[in-house]
């Protein structure tokens, strides 16, 4: 397993995971599940925090980790076709925060889950290096599975209500 604990910059209220070329129409931004898209080649996950520092966990295992979901207000799990051993971790206004690697190409599900977006859309801008203090956290697992259908673990955040009732 590899772990990585990151301060993430976040904008228009999401961040990316990318592998491959996107087309930026396949992705809708409201609708859903109010936590996570899915389109080839991009995954986008959304927060609270419109723009500004959250803290994102991440961890690349070789199986699906058991489902902890008492200290989350979200959890959705996804699959999507990865075409290389690298996933590119972004945001909207063009910064370039880390690249994960995998162990193979294939058919992955991604466990994404949030807490403190209620926080974070309330203080719309946190600046970690001014001292303000992160309040929107996400943890996103990841493992190599076959695709199945989407599964909602766990939905009780206002912001993902929101995100939800716009389509």
């Amino acid at each position: 397993m590899t772990a990585s604990n990151l301060r993430v910059s976040v904008g228009y209220h999401q961040y990316w995971l990318e592998w491959a070329a996107w087309d930026p129409g396949a992705i809708p931004f409201t609708g859903g599940n109010g936590l996570v898209w899915v389109s080839p080649g991009r995954m986008v996950v959304m927060t609270g925090t419109d723009s500004g520092d959250i803290g994102v966990e991440i961890e690349v295992t070789d199986h699906a980790p058991p489902p902890d979901l008492d200290d989350w207000d979200d959890a959705v799990e996804v699959s999507a076709d990865i075409t290389g051993t690298t996933v590119e971790l972004s945001a909207p206004v063009g910064i370039s925060v880390t690249e994960l690697r995998l162990p193979a190409p294939g058919t992955y599900r991604f466990r994404v889950h949030a807490r403190g977006r209620d926080a974070g859309h309330d203080a719309e801008y946190i600046d970690a290096d001014e001292g303000d203090t992160i309040v929107e956290h996400h943890k996103i697992q990841i493992w190599p599975a076959p695709p199945t259908a989407e599964t909602t673990l766990k939905l009780t955040d206002n912001v993902g209500t929101d995100n939800r009732s716009h389509t």
